[in-house]
């Protein structure tokens, strides 16, 4: 959708003229930014947004609160991941093995059990999974997906510690978990979640419960 609603919002005393996109175009617009080679100044001129505005879209959509479109096709996912894999070649490789003279040259000179030596024995025993973004471009640099996903457990865990019993805590875990991954897959939770106990409740057989996961699920 490339129509744009222009609408008339009022800001304190005076009325301005106000721009406003649907989600999905807002989503564009990120995507189209977060492409290799593109800068955030040279989309927004292009689309007639403020700098920061398009910047906080970025933000809005590193927080999972944006999400953005998928690759139309395989040639145009392949052809991002040889192009992120290139620029991580380019500029992280080098960076990742400077840290890594830095990280065994100082392992050396301080002492295994004292805090910092155990902090860069951490740091040693997960670096094969540190620098496998360097040969793989469809792995992302970070786990920010992840932690974003689980920020609203993180938040309700103490409510969890209520939950009566451990097999309250374990269907605590399954709901939560089903609501992440909807989430993930731009599913809405709670249609999702009626939908499926509609399913069982009308005898929904057990094996064909691969049909009832929320990647499965259309509205």
């Amino acid at each position: 959708m490339d129509t744009t609603l222009e609408v008339l919002t009022k800001r304190r005393s005076r009325r301005e003229a106000h721009r406003q996109w649907p989600d999905e175009v807002k989503a564009r617009f990120v995507s189209e930014s977060l492409r290799p080679g593109v800068t955030v100044n040279e989309v927004a001129e292009r689309h007639g947004l403020k700098t920061d505005h398009l910047s906080s879209l970025r933000t809005l959509a590193r927080q999972g609160k944006l999400v953005l479109p998928q690759p139309e096709d395989a040639v145009e996912f392949a052809a991002m991941v040889d192009a992120r894999l290139a620029g991580r070649q380019e500029r992280s490789a080098p960076l990742i093995a400077d840290m890594q003279t830095w990280l065994v040259h100082h392992r050396a000179r301080v002492a295994t059990k004292s805090p910092l030596g155990e902090a860069l024995a951490y740091i040693a025993k997960y670096w094969d999974g540190l620098k496998l973004f360097l040969t793989d471009g469809r792995i992302e640099i970070d786990n920010k997906t992840v932690e974003r996903a689980i920020r609203p457990i993180a938040l309700n865990r103490k409510n969890a510690l209520f939950a009566g019993h451990d097999a309250g805590a374990e269907n605590w875990a399954t709901t939560a978990s089903l609501i992440e991954t909807c989430k993930l897959y731009a599913v809405d939770p709670l249609a999702y979640l009626i939908s499926t106990l509609i399913a069982i409740v009308n005898g929904h057989k057990l094996n064909r419960i691969n049909e009832l996961l929320p990647w499965n699920y259309s509205a």
